[in-house]
């Protein structure tokens, strides 16, 4: 042991402290790297979308299953909703083509003018 034991102690420390910082950083980028394989490998084989909402359905309580079937039915009224809308704005599209196409509209027929009214400049009577 040198005869400054702190410097050698310090020394140490500091050494200790890299070797752990760069033991965490890999161990990060390892457990980073297995959560990924674990997410993109699945263990299961896929079900279809149907069986597993025909298995979720027969689970659901009754108050459940009723919302829903009417949460399907909004969403096929605003489907519905939503192509009569693109085909009124495709009218209304077309309407607007037309009507870029017509030639502009004649001016209005210019009246003559008006005669005015003779004033008088002392009294301001007409």
């Amino acid at each position: 042991m040198r005869p400054d034991g702190r410097r050698t102690l310090e020394l140490r420390r500091k050494r200790l402290a890299r070797l752990t910082a760069g033991w965490v950083a890999a161990s990060l980028t390892l457990f980073g790297g297995a959560v990924a394989w674990a997410g993109s490998h699945t263990p299961q084989p896929a079900r279809p979308a149907a069986a597993r909402s025909r298995t979720v359905q027969a689970a659901l309580p009754p108050q459940t299953r009723k919302l829903l079937e009417q949460s399907r039915e909004l969403d096929a009224r605003i489907r519905a909703a939503q192509s009569q809308v693109d085909r009124l704005s495709q009218k209304v599209e077309q309407v607007a083509g037309q009507a870029a196409a017509l030639p502009p509209p004649a001016a209005p027929p210019s009246l003559p003018p008006m005669a005015m009214p003779q004033v008088q400049t002392t009294t301001g009577a007409s």
